[in-house]
């Protein structure tokens, strides 16, 4: 995928807590369908240590090389 789907994914790294809650208690996602994705736990793909590039020279892609996480696996 591009780094731009990426930034669309939830990374498998993240945690969130409920807002405005007494609970301590965090997910790696939320369970509420239509709950968008908070930002600070989505992909940020190549500024990731985890990421990996698909092709051997990413720059002569303009933007559009294609990626996935290192931590998630390769589909």
């Amino acid at each position: 995928m591009t780094e731009e789907e990426a930034k669309t994914k939830w990374c498998p790294q993240a945690r969130v807590t409920r807002a405005g809650t007494d609970d301590a208690t965090s997910w790696n996602r939320f369970v509420d369908e239509g709950v968008p994705i908070p930002n600070g736990s989505r992909c940020i793909a190549s500024a990731c240590m985890a990421w990996r590039w698909d092709v051997p020279d990413p720059a002569t892609y303009e933007g559009r090389a294609p990626g996935y996480c290192g931590l998630a696996g390769k589909l």
